[in-house]
């Protein structure tokens, strides 16, 4: 079958940017029903296994198993080499994917298998409680094996808001069903370790296992199926790409998500401190057998999801970038406030709903911003490249991941830590809300001074992604032609 011929390879392509200033201005057709709760429930099933997989196995191993958290913070660090690597060969052996089924279905529909079973074994330790250098390597072991199918799964569901849409409002729509869908996920990945993962030992995390298995099944389900309902570009496939290094090169020659990279790095260590330690939150500072406490959590809940809706009304008004920055600006206030309150739920209710307001802009903006990039790169490349660079920026925002528990161990230990005491010292909990507070705040200061110098915003822009929408129906055309003459359909 002949190739769409679309070869391009300068800093800023004049055939596309001819293409986009000679369009007329496109609507893009609404997403089908279908298609969105697809998207929405398989982004939410994987993000509830990597959620709690990645986000609670601090706590798993450190609690439970009694891994040293000194040797599980250097595991962290060696394993964050693997995670940064794997991500941009995975992003690229997908964009270089041709099948009957497409780029990226393929890895979403077979792959679910393979991370659900993974999902199982990071509960089920080989190494026995207590034996430091096994419980080390199969620490490691774990990481190294559920992250990269992770990631084979994530790389799909992270890249797919930027291929199936164009415009910021079909995006916005897109991760408004994709944040509803997925808010249950959400709340699970938090409530689920406080009922029952924290307090337990080795006589009831049978309990704890038992759900893992069950959600394993149910997710991996939702994975599998919802990929023969999800939507992407075909024709994409047929264009000639990029070699290995000519697409590394090109992707850290963008320098607009140079900068989106510099506002990321740092928000996802924000994130992960706020899921990591979720449960050495509610062990070591707010304590209470009183379920009628946890109330006082239901405003930051109502706010996350309120918010999420409220700012997907305003990205046409003011943009991605000034809502990322509004509201990391509120999130950071709420982590600032935890020292000045009390140590009660109560006392924790003010700054948990301003953190939520943060949570709330790093959901609806993240994939939407990445998206923008992915369309610029298209107007200097004439390429369709979403999981490459999901996988470059995995590559530099990954070792986040290990950063951040590294830092919070780190502190656990200098505070005075102890896997072997059943109760920890007072100086843990003032650990614990040091880690929530100075943490977050350096990393929101970055960030937001990041997206200061970010330039794909405003009315020009815009105009851009809707004229870029007509010449990928033109491409898309294009394929559908091709494959009639060649009698494939």
């Amino acid at each position: 079958m002949p190739e769409i011929d679309n070869k391009r390879n300068t800093r800023e392509d004049p055939e596309v940017m001819e293409d986009i200033d000679n369009a007329p201005d496109f609507h893009e057709t609404p997403l089908p029903f279908s298609t969105k709760m697809s998207y929405a429930l398989s982004n939410a099933g994987s993000g509830l296994m990597s959620g709690l997989g990645l986000g609670q196995i601090m706590y798993f191993y450190t609690k439970v198993f009694k891994l040293d958290p000194v040797l599980q913070g250097w595991a962290w660090i060696i394993f964050a080499i693997w995670n940064a690597v794997n991500d941009p060969l995975i992003g690229i052996l997908q964009e270089r994917t041709k099948s009957k089924l497409g780029r990226r279905v393929p890895y979403l529909r077979y792959g679910s298998f393979l991370y659900a079973g993974l999902f199982v074994l990071v509960w089920f330790p080989f190494a026995p409680p207590g034996n430091q250098p096994l419980l080390f390597l199969n620490l490691l072991v774990v990481l190294f094996c559920f992250d990269t199918v992770y990631s084979m799964i994530g790389l799909v569901t992270y890249s797919l808001p930027a291929e199936m849409t164009i415009t910021s409002e079909e995006r916005g729509n897109l991760m408004v069903y994709s944040s509803i869908f997925g808010f249950l996920p959400q709340v699970l990945g938090f409530a689920l370790p406080l009922v029952l993962l924290k307090g337990s030992t080795l006589n009831d995390i049978w309990q704890w296992q038992v759900l893992m298995l069950i959600i394993a099944i149910i997710a991996g389900a939702i994975l599998f199926i919802g990929s023969y309902f999800i939507r992407e570009n075909r024709w994409a496939q047929k264009e000639e790409t990029l070699g290995f290094f000519e697409s590394i090169v090109e992707t850290v020659k963008n320098k607009q998500f140079l900068i989106l990279e510099a506002a990321h790095f740092p928000m996802l260590i924000v994130q992960t401190i706020l899921t990591g330690g979720i449960a050495f939150l509610f062990e070591e500072v707010y304590v209470s057998n009183n379920w009628t406490d946890y109330l006082f959590l239901l405003p930051a809940i109502i706010i996350l999801l309120s918010t999420i809706l409220l700012f997907n009304h305003f990205i046409p008004i003011i943009g991605i970038k000034k809502l990322f920055i509004i509201g990391s600006l509120v999130g950071a206030a709420g982590f600032g406030m935890l020292p000045l309150f009390p140590r009660t739920f109560a006392g924790l209710a003010i700054p948990l709903s301003c953190a939520a307001v943060g949570l709330a802009a790093l959901i609806i903006s993240n994939q939407l911003l990445m998206s923008d990039v992915i369309d610029y790169d298209e107007i200097r490349t004439g390429k369709r490249r979403e999981t490459t660079y999901s996988g470059v920026n995995a590559l530099i925002t990954k070792p986040a991941i290990s950063i951040a528990n590294w830092l919070f161990l780190g502190i656990l230990a200098l505070f005075g830590y102890d896997e072997d005491l059943p109760d920890q010292p007072p100086s843990v909990a003032d650990g614990v809300i040091l880690a929530y507070t100075v943490i977050p705040l350096v990393c929101v200061a970055i960030a937001v001074t990041a997206m200061y110098f970010y330039k794909l915003d405003g009315s020009g822009w815009q105009k851009k992604k809707r004229k870029l929408q007509e010449i990928h129906h033109r491409k898309e055309m294009e394929y559908l032609r091709i494959l009639k003459e060649a009698d494939k359909i």
